[in-house]
């Protein structure tokens, strides 16, 4: 039976809400070209405004450290750069990505969302040299198993969404964690080639519900305590480029 591709999902601001597709190019040493393009870094973030090099996420805020964003909508128009905020059903900020003052409006707008760990101010940033914000320092596309989700549901006792894993091409599999042994090999999906370069090693991010902008499961031990490891989903490097839509089949090379 084939895998198909059920979700192609995309971050352009880094801890933020998602953008379903039903179509997007994968592009090699890219990835995803929208994705993560954006990260918020925060007033204890070390990211190098001016050399703006690939920076690890403890530098950004993240659902990590501030679970209170999980609940904020992101709408993001790319062709005029228009940046929407929405939480608890109000606008906190409206304006152009590349507006002169978006670093105020942006720390207006969280300053009274995240309550710990990653103060303010907040400046709105991007990676030079078409490096995308991923948790990984090298452009990666995250691929995840609807089957994994499935059978760590069972574990844990409830509904899991898959906005707490982020991932980017969720498929449906034959079963779960059979993304694993992908780790190191080359993988078709359509007609695009990607090579899994590795597990992805879960963090606190995962016991936080979106929703609620809070922890209220611990997702990440019961994890551990029923599969023996703390991994869901698994990272690709594009190889060879071309389009992929909802349906595609995906599979070992």
């Amino acid at each position: 039976m084939s895998m198909l591709i059920t979700d192609i999902l995309q971050y352009p601001i880094k801890g933020l809400s998602e953008e379903s597709l039903a179509s997007t190019e994968l592009v090699a040493g890219v990835g995803m070209p929208a994705d993560r393009v954006f990260a918020i870094s925060h007033g204890k973030s070390l990211f190098d405004h001016d050399n703006r090099a690939w920076t690890d996420r403890k530098h950004f805020a993240v659902v990590a450290h501030s679970p209170e964003i999980g609940p904020i909508d992101c709408q993001f128009d790319h062709t005029s750069k228009s940046l929407t905020l929405t939480y608890d059903g109000k606008t906190i900020l409206h304006s152009k990505a590349d507006a002169t003052n978006i670093d105020a409006l942006l720390t207006e707008a969280l300053t009274g969302v995240i309550k710990n760990g990653q103060p303010g101010p907040y400046r709105l940033v991007s990676a030079a040299d078409q490096k995308r914000l991923t948790d990984s320092p090298t452009n990666t596309v995250s691929i995840m198993n609807t089957k994994s989700l499935r059978a760590l549901e069972e574990a844990v006792g409830q509904p899991l969404v898959k906005r707490r894993f982020r991932g980017n091409i969720w498929f449906d599999g034959d079963h779960a964690w059979q993304e694993h042994d992908w780790v190191g090999k080359p993988i078709n999906i359509g007609d695009a080639q990607l090579f899994v370069t590795e597990r992805i090693a879960r963090c606190a991010a995962i016991d936080a519900d979106p929703a609620l902008g809070s922890r209220n499961r611990a997702v990440l031990k019961q994890l551990n305590r029923t599969f023996n490891h703390v991994d869901f989903g698994v990272l690709a490097e594009v190889e060879i480029a071309d389009s992929v839509k909802l349906g595609d089949a995906i599979s070992p090379a």
